[in-house]
């Protein structure tokens, strides 16, 4: 069935060239529509909700902020203990069984789920509270001078995905057919509870001819239970003063060292002595001096924030990075590699 989105352009101020559009999935009522749970009545768990690229235009592709229209029977307030805000790219298609892992602001495998963009991190950035107007679009989740800083790459379907722990307050929000699809999993297993019918959404895009980049490049040791893995919650902006790189792996149970390694760009992977695979290109990657990591806490999570200068001389430069830690527990030390990320300034 096709789906039917309704576009609303809006023109910035005249003292700038971009433009803003509205999308609305279906449409752009907050007040009608039935009213459901589904991603937010959660109490312990995930929520991925999918948006086909046909739904999309080409020409504006900063995601600058996300909208719900929620019911009267809206609470005050929803507030998890622990949240977390992802928006990614997944392959266009059902992919009926997918919801990612999410393991303290991270990922325990990345899956189909790439790019991801972390909005907003209970663990880091506070306690969320989210208080909507009812029948009205409700702007949900934090968006900065970049947006919520996700650009999307024109061709696979955008993931909204949402980790919710211990939540107080309702969160019953409209719906209607052809708004888009919404999986529900367990935390911290992901099993697949459910397939529903999604909320109503608005999607405010900026033009953006020439966006910054964050590339997902290969895998980490994939034949390690830990799966570590990378990722940004920030696109490197020219002037980009919280350009955040995080780096996260699944069942740690103690303090795990590591490093971060830069290199100029990625390469054809080489493989250390237990396979795990690097992913930087190692002649530049020499000339670089790895960024000190502190010892990794109990919930498996680390940040390193940079500001990116604001010089027009950086405009197309690339540069890569891939985390290396030790095996939890093991003796003697046996390195395990993340993916890398590649980061193209604009």
């Amino acid at each position: 069935m096709r789906l039917t989105t309704w576009i609303v352009v809006t023109t910035m101020a005249a003292t700038t060239a971009a433009q803003t559009i509205d999308l609305h999935l279906p449409d752009a009522d907050p007040a009608t529509g039935a009213c459901a749970a589904a991603p937010l009545g959660l109490t312990n768990g995930l929520a991925m909700i999918q948006v086909p690229a046909g739904q999309l235009v080409g020409t504006h592709r900063l995601l600058e902020a996300i909208a719900f229209a929620a019911c009267p029977a809206q609470t005050a307030a929803w507030s998890p203990t622990e949240f977390r805000f992802f928006v990614g790219h997944v392959t266009p298609g059902t992919n009926l069984n997918f919801v990612p892992l999410v393991f303290a602001g991270g990922f325990s495998d990345l899956g189909d789920f790439r790019d991801a963009v972390l909005i907003y991190d209970s663990v880091v950035d506070g306690v969320f509270t989210w208080v909507p107007q009812p029948d009205a679009w409700a702007p949900f989740g934090p968006s900065g001078a970049n947006g919520t800083g996700f650009v999307w790459n024109g061709l696979d379907d955008v993931a909204i995905v949402i980790s919710a722990t211990l939540v107080s307050g309702l969160a019953n929000l409209r719906t209607a057919p052809g708004a888009p699809l919404v999986r529900i999993g367990n935390a911290p297993t992901a099993i697949l509870q459910g397939l529903y019918l999604g909320p109503k959404l608005r999607l405010t895009f900026r033009a953006l001819p020439n966006p910054p980049v964050a590339e997902t490049v290969g895998v980490g040791c994939t034949a390690s239970f830990y799966l570590p893995v990378v990722f940004t919650s920030r696109l490197p902006f020219l002037g980009e003063p919280r350009l955040t790189i995080s780096f996260s792996i699944g069942g740690i149970f103690g303090p795990t060292p590591g490093l971060l390694f830069f290199a100029n760009d990625t390469a054809a992977p080489t493989a250390l002595a237990n396979l795990c695979p690097v992913h930087l290109d190692p002649v530049s990657a020499t000339a670089f001096i790895a960024q000190g990591l502190s010892p990794i806490p109990n919930n498996g999570l680390q940040r390193w924030v940079f500001s990116v200068p604001n010089d027009p001389a950086l405009i197309g430069a690339t540069i890569a990075c891939q985390a290396v830690i030790d095996t939890p527990g093991s003796f003697p030390p046996d390195p395990l590699t993340t993916n890398a990320l590649r980061l193209t300034i604009r």
